[in-house]
């Protein structure tokens, strides 16, 4: 995780997360543009010859009466220490206020029995229901293998 990294690394790691984000197309929410990127969490794991990051990422507006947040959570494929070759393989983003936020939390990274590829477990909260979802990596790419139906707690 990040938060075992030697500090130059983490920092490191940090930039180059936020460069990444900050290039994604689907940027639509006016209110967080040219704010920066703060990292929350992020971990990296090899995988044989190549490597991912996890990440999640936040800008955020603090205003007392009305705090808005805009969550975004990469995987991101990092073969090799250099950044400039990264590539973003799978992202979410929601934005709104701080308290209403649903979002991807990662969970774990998984091999299933008899699976050769890496799978990511991740899991959403609303409040009222639940629901989760599991990334695998095919031929170079990053897409959803399986989403839960919403199941409440009612």
């Amino acid at each position: 995780s990040i938060e075992g990294m030697a500090p130059r690394d983490s920092a490191g790691l940090a930039a180059n997360l936020s460069r990444l984000a900050s290039r994604l197309p689907d940027d639509t929410v006016a209110t967080f543009r040219g704010l920066p990127f703060v990292v929350l969490r992020a971990w990296r794991a090899r995988e044989g010859d190549s490597a991912f990051v996890v990440a999640v990422l936040t800008r955020r507006v603090n205003q007392e009466d009305d705090p808005k947040e805009e969550r975004l959570v990469l995987v991101v494929d990092a073969a090799g220490s250099d950044a400039s070759t990264w590539r973003i393989g799978w992202h979410e983003r929601a934005a709104g206020h701080e308290e209403e936020l649903v979002v991807a939390e990662p969970l774990l990274a998984f091999r299933a029995n008899g699976a050769g590829d890496v799978r990511l477990l991740f899991g959403r909260d609303d409040g009222v229901a639940l629901g989760a979802a599991v990334l695998s990596r095919r031929g170079g790419e990053w897409r959803v293998l399986w989403e839960s139906a919403i199941a409440g707690c009612g």
